[in-house]
């Protein structure tokens, strides 16, 4: 039998097999099996199989065996299995045999197990392998054997697993040997064993020899329950490294025992990171060896708790340098009464820093005097204040000047009390500047006497309030520095005998604070020199009482500094007698303030002395004090002092005083006093003050003073003063008494303040000599204001210089009144802002052409365009042609409608163009016909649309054509339509094809129709489509028809269909072809059709095919065919299938074909049938075949 027929064989067929049969198959048969086939053996025939044959079997087919074929397999059958097929038996296959078929397999067969087969291995099977065997087993694979299968190993089994073996066995594993086991492992199998194994083992069971082997990872990885099993014999036997590995938590579950058994060292190697844990009693269990073997790192890492472990014979053990690295942190624990001197000698800084007061004060006398000028340059001032006076008085001076000044302000004021003079004169300038002052006043007379002069100067204002002024000498006083002469308090100033006062330097003077200032005395200011006076500190100078201040002598007084004068309370300037004011200079005159100055009697002022007044006190005087000035003191005011007068100031001045003003004093008062001048002061001035008044000052006249001017004045003020008046002032301005080149000369913004009633008094002359800018700045309400006799007098110049806002507020009288040369100088932007009531008083024919285009939408809605003549017509902008409305289009005549230009009608609205009557629309032009927007056009009506003659037609553009409506592309008539060209025709959409009647087209507007046109046409409208036109179709057009497209093509129609245009027949569509129609496919139509065509055909319309038609489909063709298709055929036309045909069928259409469509082939078709064709047959189409080769 063929291979290819073994592998179609049934698993029934298979079963049926007799021994001979079975023992007859070659192993090439043998090869081709399948896992269900090599299933469907009996037991007998596998048994009857050669070892041959059992390894000719596909590993795909081996799994296919089963339980009970396994069971009856022979150990030569087993030993016959390759590695490949020994690699993919199932658990369940490996599970059937029995230890002795187990036994069978050789090393590379098991080598070969996966993990799943392993595990399924049972403890007696695993006790058949050979030492060799149990080696061989893949690291991959022996995590799968069972704990059991683990319990069961013997010692042989074990000895024989490689490191690497027992490197991926699982900590269950490993947990579940035996302590026999465990104990047959060797040093090297444990040392080759993992921290995740040692989870699993009973530390119990080690042997001291297998201990020192485990690993250091492995030893940093045991579980605290495991590190307390350890017994002292195991601990003792624990390498250098494997105490270094040793965990935080693994030496505080160690016992004190165990930790004892260390040698020093493995003391010294324990890491800094677990030292920390041992416990108490494991510290205090340590050896004096032990304790000396403590590194200077361990040591540094042991908590206060460990350190206070420590009994007083360890703390002794101690060696200086371990004193050394003790830290602040265990300084808690530390019993500084078991140190000897030179331990106490080598304590740290740190470490003697972090002592507790407690701790400093049980120091014994003589650890205090082993105390380093380091260590107690490092005492805190808590440990400071906790040293008995007994103690620090037995410090030597070197030791007094090391105490740091942090913490000296805390030694005890009873420890001050009792320093010798020598220790006193120990303290550093910088020691005594931090002294407190407590223990500045607990100093005593003894001691105050033994400072020198350079300590006495170092002494600051915070400690000034403790010393005892009567104490110190002359000598001392003068050496006291200015930052504690501003502490001392007024009963130490008062102390002060005339002595001390007397050697105060200026520095000293200067320091003295307001306080202390107003504690002197009136004699003991007297004593004071010129140059002690001038050293009064600006700040405490005010302090002073007006007593003392009036007891200065002139010379005294002649001696203070500007800057002292100017801060002077008013208070003390007016304590100042006439003597003491006379005596003042001009310099010192113009330092006084305004606020000093209050309190002075100007009259007592010389003129000398009122002309040195500063400018700020001359503007801060009163109106009382104004008023009170001389002739003589007015006289001599200067222009600065003038300048600074106050609107109250000049107020307060006679009109006769201000009269007698210079014309530079007139220019010089300020534009914000100048309002102060009454109305009278302002009519009294003379005509060459006015002249003198700059135009910033006229600017500032209030409106009430300008009204105040007298004609003579008016006439007097040049043209410049003129134009420098403000709006403000305008309400007050008598424009009547202006000359005309005073008009011409007023600003635009005066001119816009004038009120309507101002605007009416000018004379014709004035408002002829208004400039143009003069009237560009006349607002909408002067404008109307204006009588109509002077608007009629306007120049064509001013006219035009009119603004646009202004515009607006012309009266109508006044508009109608215009020439038609003032009209016509009317600017485009001046006729766009023109109200519709004005536009309709001026004349019809008055505006230009350029006039009429700058007209807004908004004034021609108001207009009646029948008035306009056709220039005018033609002028009208395309923005107001645009916003027509429809009444006012329909007024047009028809010589206005044949003026509108192409930019007009292209501006046209839909709206605008259905109001046109369709005889207008018929005389546009092409150009104008073209002109038309795509927007407005969908506004012709029907009649319009129906009236347009074959030239406008032709005009059309494309995007014309394109927006028409549907309804219009139906009024369209034939002859309309065919004067069309190809171009417009495809420019037609699916939209307007609607309506359009197919039968009117050309053939070739029926070719330019557009693929999206011809995708949407009905039914109807292609069943209409004559020969001609069909036959007209391009394939593009042909690839666009729809399947109710193509089902209303008549057969006639089709027949016209060249091959390449059968060809364009979309797949989606072709389904929609009649059967008749397919019936009346030509064999040049037939073989035209594309793969993909013809897998588009449906069952329906391949039975439609006739057997000329099926004998006419190539190779290619009939291998397109689908299983429904070939289902369709009649079996005739099977029979008429060549053999290339049968063999073209494709393996997924195989099915298609009957039982009796197989029965009737002949054999020469039988025999075209690939492999792959009957591989893809089902069962009853391979009994058919099978029954034809029979049959023949």
């Amino acid at each position: 039998m063929p291979v290819s027929q073994i592998r179609t064989l049934s698993t029934a067929t298979i079963a049926a097999w007799t021994t001979e049969d079975v023992q007859a198959l070659s192993a090439d048969q043998i090869k081709v099996l399948n896992a269900r086939q090599v299933a469907a053996i009996s037991q007998q025939n596998v048994q009857a199989l050669s070892a041959q044959q059992i390894s000719a079997v596909a590993p795909g087919a081996i799994v296919g065996l089963s339980v009970d074929q396994m069971a009856v397999l022979s150990a030569q059958q087993i030993q016959s299995l390759s590695t490949g097929q020994a690699a993919v038996l199932y658990a369940d296959q490996i599970g059937a045999l029995d230890a002795t078929q187990v036994a069978a397999f050789n090393s590379t067969q098991i080598a070969a197990f996966s993990g799943n087969e392993i595990r399924a291995l049972t403890p007696a099977d695993i006790a058949t392998f050979t030492t060799d065997e149990i080696a061989a087993i893949s690291t991959k694979s022996l995590p799968g054997l069972t704990t059991d299968a683990v319990a069961a190993l013997s010692s042989d089994q074990l000895h024989a697993l490689t490191s690497g073996q027992l490197g991926v066995l699982s900590t269950v594993q490993v947990a579940a040997m035996s302590a026999t086991q465990v104990a047959a492992l060797t040093t090297t199998q444990i040392g080759a064993l993992t921290s995740r194994q040692a989870a699993g083992l009973d530390m119990t069971t080690l042997s001291t020899s297998q201990v020192a082997a485990l690993s250091p990872s492995v030893i940093a990885s045991l579980r605290s329950n495991q590190i307390s099993a350890l017994s002292t014999d195991q601990a003792a036997a624990l390498t250098s490294s494997q105490v270094a590995a040793l965990t935080a938590t693994e030496l505080r579950f160690m016992s004190p025992e165990n930790i004892a058994t260390f040698t020093t060292d493995e003391i010294a190697v324990i890491s800094t990171k677990s030292i920390g844990s041992l416990s108490t009693d494991s510290v205090a269990a340590l050896s004096t060896d032990q304790v000396r073997a403590l590194t200077t790192g361990e040591l540094g890492v042991l908590t206060a708790a460990q350190v206070a472990a420590l009994s007083p014979t360890q703390v002794g053990a101690l060696s200086t340098t371990q004193i050394g690295v003790l830290t602040s942190r265990q300084a808690a624990g530390l019993d500084v009464t078991s140190l000897s001197t030179s331990q106490t000698a080598a304590l740290s800084t740190n470490l003697l820093v972090a002592l507790t007061s407690s701790q400093i004060s049980t120091l014994s006398t003589d650890q205090a005097a082993a105390l380093t000028n380091g260590q107690i340059a490092a005492l805190t001032a808590v440990d400071l204040r906790a040293l008995p006076p007994e103690d620090v008085a037995i410090f030597t001076t070197a030791e007094i000047a090391a105490i740091s000044t942090r913490s000296l302000p805390s030694l005890s004021t009873d420890s001050v009390a009792v320093l010798s003079t020598a220790q006193i004169q120990a303290l550093t300038s910088s020691q005594l500047g931090v002294l407190s002052a407590a223990q500045v006043a607990a100093l005593t007379q003894a001691q105050v006497g033994a400072l020198s002069t350079a300590q006495i100067s170092a002494l600051t204002s915070r400690q000034a309030s403790g010393l005892d002024m009567t104490a110190l000498s002359t000598n001392q006083v003068a050496a006291l520095s200015t930052n504690l002469i501003t502490g001392l308090k007024t009963d130490q100033v008062a102390a002060l005998s005339a002595n001390q006062a007397t050697v105060l330097s200026s520095s000293q003077v200067a320091a003295l604070s307001q306080i202390a200032l107003r504690a002197l005395s009136a004699e003991d200011l007297a004593t004071f020199s010129t140059g002690a006076i001038a050293a009064i500190n600006t700040e405490a100078l005010p302090s002073l009482s007006t007593d003392a201040f009036a007891a200065l002598t002139t010379d005294q007084v002649h001696a203070l500094t500007t800057k002292q004068l100017s801060v002077l309370t008013p208070a003390q300037v007016a304590a100042m007698s006439q003597t003491q004011v006379g005596a003042l200079s001009t310099t010192q005159v113009a330092a006084l303030t305004l606020r000093q100055a209050a309190g002075v009697a100007v009259t007592a002022l010389s003129t000398d002395q009122t002309a040195a007044l500063s400018t700020s006190v001359i503007a801060g005087l009163k109106t009382d004090q104004i008023a009170a000035l001389s002739a003589a003191q007015a006289g001599a005011l200067t222009s600065s002092q003038i300048a600074v007068l106050t609107a109250i100031a000049l107020s307060a001045l006679p009109a006769a005083d201000i009269a007698t003003f210079a014309t530079d004093e007139i220019a010089a008062i300020s534009t914000r006093s100048l309002s102060g001048l009454s109305t009278d002061a302002v009519a009294a001035l003379t005509t060459d003050q006015i002249h003198a008044l700059t135009t910033g000052q006229i600017g500032a006249l209030a409106a009430t003073q300008v009204a105040a001017l007298s004609s003579t004045q008016l006439g007097a003020m040049s043209t410049t003063q003129i134009n420098a008046l403000a709006l403000r002032q305008a309400a007050g301005l008598d424009l009547t008494a202006l000359s005309t080149g005073q008009t011409a000369a007023l600003s635009t913004s005066l001119i816009v303040a004038l009120k309507t009633d101002q605007i009416a008094t000018l004379s014709t002359a004035q408002a002829a000599a208004l400039t143009t800018n003069q009237i560009a700045a006349l607002t909408a309400i002067e404008l109307r204001a204006f009588p109509q006799e002077d608007v009629s007098a306007l120049t064509t110049d001013t006219i035009t210089a009119i603004s646009t806002r202004a515009l607006p507020g012309l009266s109508t009288d006044a508009v109608a009144a215009l020439s038609t040369t003032q009209i016509h100088a009317l600017t485009t932007a001046q006729v766009s802002v023109l109200t519709a009531t004005q536009l309709a008083a001026m004349a019809p024919g008055a505006l230009s052409s350029q006039q009429i285009d700058a007209l807004t939408l908004q004034q021609a809605s108001g207009l009646d365009l029948s008035t306009l003549s056709t220039d005018q017509t033609a002028a009208l902008s395309t923005n107001v042609i645009a916003g027509l409305k429809a009444s006012q289009v329909a007024s047009w005549s028809t010589d206005q409608a044949a003026a509108l230009t192409t930019r007009q009608i292209a501006a046209l609205t839909a709206v605008a163009i259905t109001a046109l009557p369709a005889e207008d629309i018929a005389t546009f032009t092409t150009d104008e016909i073209t002109a038309i927007s795509t927007k407005a056009l969908p506004g012709l009506s029907t009649d319009a649309v129906g009236a347009l003659s074959s030239h406008q037609i032709q005009a059309l553009t494309t995007g014309q054509i394109a927006s028409m409506v549907a309804a219009q592309v139906a009024a369209l008539s034939s002859t309309q339509v065919g004067a069309m060209s190809t171009t417009q025709i495809n420019a037609l959409t699916p939209r307007q094809a609607a309506g359009l009647d197919m039968t009117s087209l050309s053939t070739d507007q029926t070719a330019a129709l557009s693929t999206n046109v011809i995708a949407g046409l009905k039914g109807s409208q292609v069943a209409a489509l004559s020969t001609n036109q069909a036959a007209a179709l391009t394939t593009g057009q042909i690839a666009a028809l729809t399947s109710a497209a193509l089902f209303s093509l008549p057969s006639e129609d089709m027949a016209v269909f060249t091959s390449a245009e059968i060809a364009a027949i979309g797949t989606r569509s072709l389904p929609g072809l009649s059967t008749d129609a397919i019936a009346a496919l030509s064999s040049n139509q037939i073989n035209a059709l594309t793969t993909n065509q013809i897998g588009a055909l449906t069952p329906n319309q391949i039975a439609a095919l006739s057997s000329d038609q099926v004998g006419n489909l190539s190779s290619t063709q009939i291998t397109a065919l689908s299983a429904r298709q070939i289902a369709a055929m009649l079996m005739e036309d099977i029979q008429a299938f060549s053999t290339e045909d049968i063999a073209a069928i494709s393996t997924k259409s195989i099915s298609g074909l009957s039982a009796e469509d197989l029965a009737g082939l002949s054999t020469a078709q039988l025999d075209a049938f690939s492999t792959s064709q009957e591989q893809a047959m089902n069962t009853a189409q391979v009994a058919a075949v099978l029954a034809a080769y029979a049959a023949v």
